[in-house]
């Protein structure tokens, strides 16, 4: 089937101006992302003009032959993408390899292999669930999702127009793809704006949500024959309040808490303005600005731009140690960032591109550069896979070589004496010693609120204790669960992430310390914290417990408080003649423990909690009059601190999984200690 080139559509020609576009998006998200620590709005600028210059080359492929060579469409395409990705992915890989610590190793090499695949915008919205996967916000690779989503938005593209291609007349095909991308974009926004409102971490990295920002640039591509009369009259102010868009984006929204949803039209209808102004003559017009010199020619190292600032940013703070690299170190990572790209671009993207296609099968380049990327790939995977098997966690400790806790407590003498240069369950094992609830499903996302429920102990015993609240409660379970099976207890577990008890007993615009005020947490999870844990207090009520396990305080740094929220619950518990353990929240080290003993050694004091964090004061638990008498206060700080700090590493055993939860195997050994300070549970 074909479709004959139409001589009345304008003669293409190059827009300077689109170069200039690249530049300057590129800039905005390297800028915000070393300085400010958040996004821009650049990436949905860079997925406009993707979507507007992959369109038009389809069209010119139509135009010119009437029909694809779906070869030659790829082998530019990967000519193109794969020779600045596929450099920058070894140079990570090998600096990775030295600098990243070895429990994060399976995680950075198998994004290496997600990116060099283009799926890794999936296993991050994989990972934006899991509330203990340590924000992973320092992976060199993460901002191969972008790259990712535009990768798969080409195939999408290429397929829309195969398909239309074989459906009706020749000479309406230009009216069936513009029919096709307007649906693709209409269902792709709502589904955006639903998803987001569900589940924004997720939907950030979901394709179907961000196809619709591809495809307004595609319909501008294809209404090219309409805009001279548009241009002529509105082009100068078009120009500037698209540029004026773009540029304020990222100051004045949320873009990271936000996006893609419907506030991702701001940029989105920025980029369209200024791909609708065009060029125009007029004095100080925005694309006589994104014209000059100096924005073209960065604009056309727009590309490894972005590919090179995040790795070298990550690395930067990784060698300095430090959370930024202030206003002069910020200056040398972009600035090393423009050079290594405009290095790469010459040396490397511009011999692959080089090759010429004529001569040659329409699969031949293609095929040849897909088999540079298996090899990186499969590197990826292996690496990744031999650290997640050094990574199995043994649940069966020898008491006398691992004793854990069971060597601290009131008078002990030395928490660290019999720690050894191979503690349990091993320091790159202890990221994922997390409590079971997780696996089992029964600590709920922060987006749902369903009460899901795990069972242990002995499921017959007349004698039922529940365990409730957020993480810091959830990392109980593995000591409850020992102390369940030794005395006959009947335990049910049922927590959420970042999700306190009781928060639907106090107003939302509440300033109690029972609300999480993490900025990182969004609206949405709130109020389904609040909807989990009326449902959850209505289910413990029908349990008829003996006895409710969650904390009475919560601490960071300096300050530790028992939030109002849990006294109402309390009370309303004692109202049910249900008993309350009340656990003294755990320390806080403040840094990633794993990580601190991976980069000094497992005998290191480098990873000790001193200070404020420790919280050696008297528990403020000790004088809370109004508190009912069915509550039972326990305090372990004695099993986790000496008199001076905390230390990482007790009795042969890794205390933290991450900056601030016990490892699964630390909080077993914990179950004499808490029978020992709470008699109830005997």
């Amino acid at each position: 089937m074909t479709s004959l080139p139409d001589p009345t559509r304008p003669a293409r020609r190059f827009r300077w101006e689109i170069e200039g576009l690249r530049a300057v998006a590129a800039l905005l998200v390297a800028a915000y992302h070393v300085w400010f620590g958040r996004v821009s709005g650049g990436v949905d600028v860079f997925f406009v003009i993707a979507g507007f210059m992959v369109t038009t080359t389809l069209l010119g492929h139509l135009d010119r032959t009437g029909t694809i060579d779906v070869g030659r469409y790829l082998g530019h395409l990967l000519q193109r993408l794969l020779p600045n990705a596929l450099l920058v992915l070894v140079v990570v890989a090998i600096a990775s390899w030295v600098l990243v610590p070895s429990t994060r190793r399976d995680e950075v090499f198998g994004e290496i292999a997600a990116s060099a695949l283009y799926y890794e915008n999936w296993e991050l919205a994989r990972r934006s669930v899991d509330y203990l996967d340590r924000g992973f916000t320092s992976s060199p690779v993460q901002h191969f999702w972008a790259m990712s989503i535009q990768g798969q938005f080409y195939l999408i593209w290429l397929a829309l127009f195969l398909v239309v291609l074989r459906v009706g007349p020749a000479s309406v095909v230009r009216r069936r793809i513009g029919a096709a991308m307007i649906l693709l974009v209409v269902v792709s926004f709502a589904f955006s704006i639903w998803f987001t409102s569900v589940n924004q971490p997720a939907a950030y990295f979901n394709t179907g949500a961000r196809v619709w920002e591809f495809g307004i640039g595609g319909l501008l591509a294809l209404s090219v024959p309409w805009w001279p009369a548009l241009r002529s009259r509105w082009s100068w102010g078009l120009g500037w309040m698209g540029l004026l868009a773009i540029i304020t984006c990222g100051a004045v929204l949320s873009v990271g808490t936000s996006f893609p949803g419907w506030i991702a039209l701001w940029p989105v209808i920025g980029a369209a303005l200024i791909l609708l102004a065009g060029h125009t003559d007029a004095r100080w017009s925005a694309s006589g600005l994104l014209s000059s010199k100096p924005l073209v020619r960065l604009g056309s190292v727009s590309y490894a731009l972005y590919l090179w600032h995040w790795p070298l940013l990550v690395f930067t703070l990784v060698l300095t140690g430090q959370d930024s690299v202030g206003l002069l170190g910020g200056l040398a990572v972009i600035g090393a960032s423009i050079a290594l790209s405009f290095a790469s671009t010459h040396f490397v993207e511009r011999r692959i591109r080089s090759i010429s296609l004529k001569g040659r099968r329409s699969w031949s380049v293609p095929m040849m550069l897909t088999a540079l990327v298996l090899p990186i790939a499969g590197a990826g995977y292996a690496v990744s896979a031999v650290s997640s098997r050094m990574a199995q966690i043994d649940t069966d400790l020898d008491a006398q070589l691992y004793p854990g806790a069971r060597v601290a407590g009131p008078g002990a003498t030395s928490l660290t004496e019999a720690n050894t240069d191979e503690p349990a369950p091993g320091i790159t094992a202890a990221p994922d010693d997390i409590p079971e609830v997780y696996a089992e499903g029964c600590h709920q996302e922060q987006s749902l609120d369903e009460v899901e429920v795990c069972q242990y102990g002995d499921p017959g015993s007349e004698r039922t204790m529940i365990l409730t609240g957020g993480s810091h409660s959830a990392h109980w379970q593995p000591a409850l669960e020992v102390i369940a099976e030794q005395t006959g207890w009947r335990l049910l577990s049922a927590t959420k992430s970042s999700c306190r008890p009781a928060t639907h007993l106090l107003p939302p615009d509440s300033e109690d310390s029972s609300i999480v005020r993490d900025p990182g947490i969004l609206d949405n999870s709130r109020e389904s914290c609040r909807a989990w844990n009326a449902a959850s207090a209505d289910w413990i009520i029908e349990q008829d417990p003996e006895i409710v396990v969650l904390t009475s305080t919560v601490g960071v740094g300096d300050e530790e408080t028992v939030p109002t929220a849990y006294l109402r619950f309390w009370e309303d518990l004692d109202e049910q003649r249900i008993e309350v353990l009340a656990i003294r929240d755990t320390p806080r080290p403040g840094q990633d423990i794993p990580d601190c003993l991976a980069q000094h050694g497992p005998l290191t004091r480098a990873c000790d909690t001193v200070g404020a964090d420790a919280m050696r004061d008297v528990p403020v638990t000790n004088d809370l009059p109004q508190a009912p008498p069915n509550v039972t206060f326990a305090d372990v700080t004695d099993y986790l601190c000496d008199d001076e700090v905390c230390p990482p590493v007790i009795g042969n055993v890794v205390v933290y999984s991450d900056t601030n939860h016990l490892t699964r195997s630390y909080s077993r050994t914990l179950a004499d200690a808490l029978i020992e300070v709470a008699p109830t549970l005997r």
